[in-house]
C-alpha cells in the first residue's frame, strides 16, 4: 500500500487544503509549541511538504509550518499574520518551485509581510539539506535574501545557456516578475532601498525603474 496516497489525499469537506498548514498545531511537549515558537522568535517559515516539515523541526526550527499539497491561499496568509508578519518562504529549488515562490511571495508582500527566501544547491529541498546536515539548513535560514534580491538572482539562472549575459533578456524578466513584488512592497522607504538595488543590477537609473513601477 502506497502512503503517499494518505499524505496527498484530495481536498474534502472535512480537509480544507486551502486553510491547513500543518505542523501548525504541534503541542507543547518534548519539543516547542509552532504557535509558542513562531510568537517568540516573531518569525514564520513555510515549507512545501509534510516531510520537509519534519525534518526541518527535527533540524531545531520549531517556527516551521507546511502546504499540504496546495498552493499558498489568502486564508493561509489570514492565518498566519495573526501570529507573526515575518515570513521565510522556503522552495524547492526547481523551475515549478520558482513559479510558485513568485507567486507566493507576490500574495504575502501584498498582504503586508515582510518575505525572505533561503538560497538552496541547486535540485535540493529542505529535507535534502535536513538530511545531509541539520546546521546547513539553519544557516541558509538565517542568511535569506529579501524576495526582490532572492529573485534577481535566480531568474537570471533561468535564462537559456548562452543568454544569462543578455542584458535586454534580464531587463525584461526583472521588468515582468520583479517589479510587480517591488510595487508590492508596503513601506514607501524599502521600495526606494528596492528601487535603487533593481537599477545597479540592471544598469539603469532609478528613475527609470521608478517609472515602470
Amino acid at each position: 500500500d502506497d502512503p503517499a496516497k494518505y499524505v496527498n489525499s484530495p481536498e474534502t469537506p472535512l480537509f480544507k487544503k486551502s486553510r491547513v498548514l500543518y505542523g501548525l498545531d504541534l503541542p507543547a511537549g518534548r519539543q516547542v509549541a509552532t504557535r509558542q515558537a513562531i510568537r517568540k522568535l516573531d518569525c514564520i517559515l513555510l515549507v512545501e511538504g509534510q516531510f520537509d516539515l519534519i525534518l526541518s523541526h527535527q533540524s531545531g526550527l520549531p517556527f516551521s509550518v507546511a502546504l499540504s499539497g496546495t498552493a499558498l491561499t489568502p486564508d493561509h496568509l489570514s492565518i498566519l499574520g495573526k501570529l507573526s508578519k515575518r515570513l521565510v518562504l522556503a522552495l524547492d529549488a526547481d523551475q515549478a518551485g520558482l513559479r510558485s515562490g513568485l507567486r507566493s511571495s507576490h500574495m504575502a508582500l501584498v498582504a503586508g509581510f515582510d518575505v525572505k527566501v533561503p538560497v538552496f544547491p541547486d535540485g535540493k529541498d529542505p529535507a535534502d539539506i535536513a538530511r545531509e546536515n541539520p546546521e546547513l539548513l539553519k544557516t541558509a535560514i538565517r542568511t535569506s535574501k529579501t524576495a526582490v534580491e532572492f529573485f534577481l538572482d535566480a531568474l537570471r539562472r533561468t535564462l537559456p545557456v548562452g543568454k544569462q549575459g543578455d542584458a535586454r533578456a534580464y531587463a525584461k524578466l526583472v521588468e515582468a516578475q520583479v517589479l510587480p513584488l517591488v510595487a508590492a512592497v508596503e513601506s514607501k522607504i524599502e521600495q526606494e532601498q528596492f528601487i535603487r538595488i533593481v537599477a545597479v543590477r540592471l544598469g539603469v537609473s532609478e528613475s527609470a525603474v521608478r517609472a515602470e513601477l
